[in-house]
């Protein structure tokens, strides 16, 4: 326990470990300094290492997202394009309609 409160500089006052993590922060917005500090996590790693990881991961996701929902939208648009007026494009319109919809009042309300 003592470790990890040294480590998280947890014996400090919180006003003062935040105004030292600004510090560190601030440190990031100067091009070529290197010195960027946003802390440790719990096991001791800088967090400037795990926000690199998960720039990766997130930047896949969205990229694996975006050819997903491309794909699946030319190919539906496609389809109901020729078969005007049926079922399917009346459910689709409709399932359209409705997440656009709902995407839009989630928006407006946060």
């Amino acid at each position: 326990m003592d470790a990890r409160t040294e480590l998280l500089q947890l014996d400090t006052p919180a006003p003062i470990r935040y105004f030292h993590w600004l510090g560190g922060a601030a440190q990031c917005l100067i091009p070529f300094a290197n010195s960027c500090d946003l802390g440790k996590n719990i096991a001791g790693q800088p967090i400037t290492d795990a926000l690199g990881h998960a720039l990766v991961q997130t930047l896949t996701l969205v990229t694996g997202a975006t050819v997903l929902a491309i794909l699946i939208g030319i190919t539906l648009g496609i389809i109901t394009a020729l078969r005007q007026y049926s079922t399917l494009d009346y459910g689709v319109t409709f399932m359209a309609f409705l997440f656009f919809s709902s995407r839009s009042s989630g928006s407006r309300s946060s």
